[in-house]
């Protein structure tokens, strides 16, 4: 199941995948993406937006461990490798040069 819910200024998007899986962040100027899978996840995929713009947000959470966490869609700056429980981790995109950083 994944869903937005928009925020004033802010949208969050929630996410129940399965291990392997792949979620795709949508766009917007401040998005954050809560995961909350049923259990630990030996592997989850998560891309970024792929039309980024200078200045747009991030924030990727979890409420169980991701063993294997691969972020996708550009260069990405202090790319997480895992999650644990109720940790979080916020990206910025810099137009130029042309990269997510993490930020958080």
């Amino acid at each position: 199941m994944s869903f937005n819910i928009p925020r004033a200024g802010r949208v969050v998007q929630y996410e129940t995948p399965a291990t392997g899986s792949t979620i795709t962040i949508g766009g917007g100027s401040n998005v954050e993406v809560f995961i909350n899978p049923s259990g630990t996840l030996l592997a989850l995929t998560c891309n970024l937006p792929s039309s980024p713009a200078d200045g747009d947000k991030v924030t990727v959470s979890s409420s169980q461990i991701v063993t294997t966490f691969t972020m996708g869609n550009g260069t990405i700056v202090g790319a997480l490798t895992t999650l644990a429980v109720a940790t979080f981790a916020s990206y910025t995109y810099f137009a130029t040069p042309a990269k997510w950083v993490r930020t958080g």
